[in-house]
This record gives structure tokens, C-alpha cells and sequence, in this order.
């Protein structure tokens, strides 16, 4: 693939949130543990945690070992989100992440965030991290237990008229690739996220160590 052809190709950027542009797996691995603590459960390290994590977020909690006979879903999961919001706005950026929003917007892409992070949420991140002016279209979901990511990119996609074909997904996790896959757009993935090398490396050749060298990759010949 030629870098600088094919960014001319593209002219719609669609980014992830969670583990690609914030750096929260850290945090998320501390919430869990907190969480596995009181339910008498094992706990985890963050390279476990990038080998575990999975969408939907029921069944990574399956894997760690709740039991949702005996503990509603809804409950763990809520008790992990209000934990979160709690502490949220002590999350940085990840290394290159407003400098490559920044070249992107200046090279005049369309940059449109899509999380499975309820709206609102996402909206006052967003603010408080000071990226509002990199991105046309903000879209969080409206359950916030983090369901509904997918249909959400679909709809959208679906009503701005979309072309796959000029459109890169940036992520983090396996579950950004299966939603550019399945919409049929390019896709490049980090693994200082919320999955690992080793498993994104199965699904795609384009994973890199982080955002410094992917736009390294993207800008410079």
C-alpha cells in the first residue's frame, strides 16, 4: 500500500474513542479489579485484560468469571460505568492523538467519532480533552452498558450517504474491525488499546504500536 496515495483516496475518517484516542485501559483494569475483588473473583493484570476484553462487554465479563445467575449483568456493569465517570476526566490522551487529529483536519478529512460511550458522556470528554473542532459528528449510544456501536455506525453510514470506499475506521479492538469489515471500509487498528497485538495481528496486517506510528505511516513517505 503507498501512504500518500493512499490517504488521497480517503476522505472520511472514522475514529473509535475508548483505548484509541483516550488512554483508559489502565483505568479499566483498576475498575475491574475493584469489581472482582468484591465478587470474590480473580483478579487481572492489563496484558490479561487486553486478552480478555471483547464486545459485547457480557460476554468479557463471562470470561473473568461472573455469574450472571447469581449477579445481574446490569448491575456489575452499572456499578463499573458510575466507578468510571467517576474518575474519567483523570484520563490523558494517547501519545499522538491530537497530533494526528490535527494533521487530518488539516489535510481536510472528515473526521466523524462513533464510542460505545453513552452520549452525553461523550460529548462532555470530548470538551473537557479540547477536540471539539476536530470532528464533524459526534454519536455515543444511548444504553450505557455499551450496547449498539455497530447499528450505530450502520445508521449513520446509511444516512450521510457513506462510500465505504473512501472511508478509514481507526481502532483498537476486534470489534472495530468486524464493524469496518462488515461496511466495507479500510481499517487500521493500535495495540496500546483495550486489545492486544497478538490478537488484532490475526485479523489485519495494519496494527501499529500506537497513533505516533500510524501517522508516521500515513504522512510520511
Amino acid at each position: 500500500m503507498k501512504r500518500k496515495s493512499f490517504l488521497e483516496k480517503i476522505n472520511t475518517i472514522i475514529w473509535d474513542w475508548n483505548g484509541t484516542i483516550i488512554d483508559d485501559a489502565a483505568l479499566c483494569v483498576d475498575i475491574m479489579n475493584t469489581l472482582l475483588k468484591k465478587y470474590n473473583l480473580p483478579q487481572i493484570g492489563l496484558k490479561t485484560y487486553r486478552t480478555l476484553f471483547d464486545f459485547p462487554v457480557k460476554k468479557y465479563y463471562e470470561k473473568l468469571g461472573f455469574d450472571f445467575n447469581k449477579i445481574p449483568f446490569d448491575q456489575v456493569g452499572q456499578e463499573f460505568i458510575d466507578i468510571y465517570n467517576k474518575q474519567r476526566h483523570q484520563i490523558s490522551l494517547q501519545p499522538g492523538a491530537k497530533e494526528l487529529l490535527e494533521k487530518l483536519h488539516a489535510a481536510g478529512k472528515k473526521q466523524i467519532l462513533i464510542s460505545a460511550r453513552k452520549h452525553h458522556s461523550l460529548l462532555e470528554d470530548v470538551k473537557h480533552l479540547g477536540l471539539e473542532k476536530y470532528f464533524d459528528h459526534v454519536i455515543g449510544i444511548n444504553d450505557d452498558l455499551a450496547h449498539g456501536k455497530a447499528e450505530l455506525t450502520e445508521k449513520f453510514f446509511k444516512e450521510q450517504k457513506i462510500n465505504p470506499e473512501k472511508t478509514l475506521f481507526i481502532g483498537d479492538t476486534e470489534h472495530d474491525i468486524d464493524i469496518a469489515q462488515g461496511l466495507g471500509a479500510h481499517f487500521f487498528t493500535v495495540s496500546n488499546g483495550h486489545n492486544s497485538a497478538a490478537r488484532l495481528i490475526v485479523r489485519t496486517p495494519f496494527v501499529y504500536a500506537n497513533l505516533i506510528t500510524l501517522a508516521d505511516f500515513l504522512f510520511n513517505a
